[in-house]
């Protein structure tokens, strides 16, 4: 599986960036708080490495009210979307097209949870994750 480019909302200083490119070498470069972290830190967040908290949050000047906020809240929702291009076996292996992407969303009454978005799998184990999780697994 390979990361094409990916999207990030809501997310630090990421407000609303669309499809940074990943290339072999991907080189961020920029001045001292520039935004280098938050980028790295939201890939983070999409492979479930990197557990949201709420300063993590995009602050906005406009509450959910359209009005002005005064001091700033932080943004409601987060979300970090990545295109990969899956390799023939996994393909196979996964029942999945050759493009897919993925999207780790977070909202601030709920959990993260990951979506994947297109066409579903023919094998209805892999309709729902939920049942690999580890404590299902478990039997708790």
């Amino acid at each position: 599986m390979h990361l094409d480019s990916f999207s990030v909302s809501g997310f630090r200083s990421l407000t609303d960036v669309a499809d940074i490119p990943v290339s072999r070498p991907t080189i961020l470069a920029g001045h001292n708080d520039g935004g280098k972290s938050a980028v790295l830190d939201a890939l983070a967040f999409l492979v479930g490495e990197h557990v949201l908290t709420d300063d993590d949050r995009t602050y906005q000047s406009v509450g959910s009210d359209g009005e002005q906020a005064s001091p700033p809240v932080r943004c409601e929702s987060t979300s970090v979307t990545g295109r990969f291009t899956l390799d023939e076996w996994e393909q196979e292996q996964f029942d999945l097209p050759a493009q897919v992407e993925v999207r780790r969303h977070a909202s601030v009454d709920q959990s993260a949870r990951l979506e994947i978005w297109g066409a579903q799998p023919d094998d209805e184990r892999l309709h729902s994750l939920e049942q690999l999780l580890v404590p299902a697994l478990s039997g708790r």
